[in-house]
Formats: structure tokens, sequence, C-alpha cells
């Protein structure tokens, strides 16, 4: 019995021992976009003198060149705004030349949180906090076995391969643009009913608290923060609930009365009302991303 007991503990050891290896391993060699951006602002930071931030809306909607030569995306898909901010802030001192940060605002994240709750059996958001703290060591405060990080991400990790770790590297630029135009699109409504759920009143407060927090570390640097509102397909426009604005909007004219920022409205602009800027409902393609850095680099350039 001794020397059975003693051969399933052996057997375990040697399985927590392959996976620490492969972890180190995967640690050292993997390349996505987590892991490549996190090395970017590591060793070229000091390059940096804009840098975008965020989630899909700049990810894959908005094209650093046109902002410089100096322009980095360090925008990931899926991302809730409090990496964005951990972000900021554990690595401003990697990039000491930073004199703008511009970071997307969507009529539907604030109310979606860290959970990304208005699609439970699509949810990625265990993935997306894993990949953050695995790959740009930033863990979210709720997350368990804080004292053993990488303990809870087994589950993740395995799934991850299939995810995250087989993802290809965006552009030297950080900037990974969808292709194609919009077609043949299924428009995208947030049912009033979970606008008005504690979970969604919980996110919207830790958004915007974030979002404070930004602005505040921008102002306290001598940083400028922009805050953009990206473009959305006028037929999907028409699915916002006009609470979704007000608590929106509001959320921005609180914030900007505790720590003044820079917020741009482009959501509706008519210089977006075509499919051929599009590649889904929300999201810009290399065109229509190409387009909206030009516009916002004229207006930043004007103001």
């Amino acid at each position: 019995m001794k020397r059975y007991l003693l051969n399933i503990l052996l057997a375990l050891v040697c399985c927590a021992a392959t996976w620490v290896v492969l972890e180190l391993i995967d640690m050292k060699f993997s390349k996505n976009e987590y892991s490549f951006k996190y090395d970017h602002i590591m060793k070229h930071g000091s390059e940096i003198n804009t840098l975008l931030l965020g989630n899909s809306y700049c990810y894959w909607g908005l094209n650093p060149e046109p902002l410089g030569d100096s322009c980095f995306n360090a925008a990931t898909n899926a991302r809730w705004i409090y990496f964005d901010r951990a972000i900021l802030q554990n690595y401003l001192d990697e990039m000491p030349n930073l004199k703008v940060v511009i970071y997307p605002i969507g009529y539907k994240i604030p109310f979606c949180g860290i959970e990304h709750n208005e699609a439970p059996s699509l949810n990625r958001a265990p993935y997306i906090r894993y990949a953050h703290a695995k790959y740009m060591h930033i863990f979210y405060p709720d997350d368990k076995w804080k004292l053993w990080k990488y303990a809870d991400w087994f589950g993740n990790d395995f799934v991850s391969l299939f995810t995250i770790k087989l993802q290809r590297p965006c552009d030297a630029r950080g900037y990974e643009p969808h292709e194609g135009e919009l077609s043949g699109t299924v428009w995208y409504e947030i049912s009033q009913e979970l606008i008005q759920t504690e979970h969604s009143k919980n996110s919207v407060e830790e958004y915007f608290r974030e979002l404070g927090l930004m602005a505040k570390i921008c102002n306290q640097n001598g940083i400028r923060f922009v805050a953009v509102m990206t473009p959305v397909f006028p037929e999907q426009y028409k699915y916002i609930w006009p609470e979704q604005f007000e608590i929106v909007n509001e959320g921005i004219r609180q914030v900007q009365k505790k720590q003044p920022f820079e917020f741009y409205d482009f959501s509706h602009s008519e210089l977006f009302e075509d499919s051929l800027w599009f590649s889904d409902y929300t999201h810009l393609n290399r065109k229509g991303g190409t387009l909206l850095a030009k516009v916002l680099n004229d207006t930043l350039k004007s103001n």
C-alpha cells in the first residue's frame, strides 16, 4: 500500500515538474501579441512617443502609422480597462519619452466588465486574464491564488494552447487589422435589462474609476491623455439604447471634472457611413483604421 501511494506521489511530482518546465519554456519562447508587446515596451520603450492602449477598437481599428514613427499599438483584443491602467502605471518608467496616450471608448464596453457578461457562453475573460498575467505580468486583483500566481490557470493554460499561444504575432507596430469589408452582418444589441443589473452597475463604476486613474497618471507625468469613441456602422448605431449614451457620456463628464482629458467622439461621424471602412458592425478594417488615424492625427495637431 505504501509503495502504491509512493508511486502516485511520484507521478504527481513528475507531472508538476513537467508542467513547470513547459511553463518556463513557454514564457521564454511563446510568440503572440501579448508577449510581443510586453517585450517591445521592455526593450524599445524609450522610442515610444505615442502609445495606443485599449481593446479591439484600437488593436484592429487604429493604424499607428499615420500617428507618427514613434507610435506603438499596445492594445489587445477584449482587454478590460484595468489592464490598460496597469500597463500605463507599471511600465511608465520604461517609456520616459511618452507624450501621448490614446484610449478607445465604446458604448457597450463599460457595461460588460471583466467577465464580458453579455455572452456568458462565449466568455473569454479567464483566457484574457490568464494571458495578461502570464505574458504581461499583470494580475487582476480579484483573481484567486495570488500567492501561487499560475496555479489556478492550469485548465486555462491547456485551453489557451488553441486560443492564445498559437495566435500569430501582430506587425512591428503592434497593429493587426481586419481585412475585408462589412457584408451580411448580424447587428448586436445590449438588452436594457443587462444595463440595469447590479453587475453592470458595478462594471460601469469600475470602468470610470480606472479611466480617471489613467487620466490622473498622465496628468501627473505631463502626458496628453486622449480618449476616442471609435466609429460604429450607422445601422448598428440604431441599436444603442439612449440610456447607454446617457450613462457613458455622464461618466466621461464626471471624470473630466476631476482629471481633465481630451475626448473625441467619432462614433457616428459622417466620414464613416460607408461599409467599405468596416470589417464588421463595430470594427474598422485596414482602410478605416488608417482613415481614423489620419483624422485623429489632424485633430490632435489642430488642438
